[in-house]
């Protein structure tokens, strides 16, 4: 349907997750972290240093993540950044 063509269609790859040994398709869309407008900009700020920061335990606790989020692809989202996470990105020069 129109989800899927305009999320698009991934491939899972076999062993990501415990008992799925086959490559399984599924509809890819973009992983995103949603706030209120109304949250401070530090706190938005601190959030997503520490996020960017333990980048590696962040993908241990979802093995998809492995392949769709970095801390390259993180500023890139469907929705305006939060004026923290922008301010943060813009510091560590993964945002322009």
């Amino acid at each position: 349907g129109t989800v899927a063509l305009e999320s698009g269609l991934n491939v899972i790859p076999g062993g990501t997750y415990k008992g799925v040994d086959a490559d399984k398709k599924a509809i890819g869309h973009s992983t995103e972290i949603m706030c209120s407008v109304n949250l401070p900009e530090n706190v938005a700020y601190h959030f997503v240093k520490a996020l960017i920061e333990n980048i590696d335990d962040v993908k241990a606790i979802n093995p998809s993540f492995n392949k769709y989020f970095s801390a390259e692809t993180a500023p890139v989202t469907m929705v305006p950044l939060h004026p923290g996470a922008e301010k943060y990105y813009k510091e560590v020069g993964l945002l322009k």
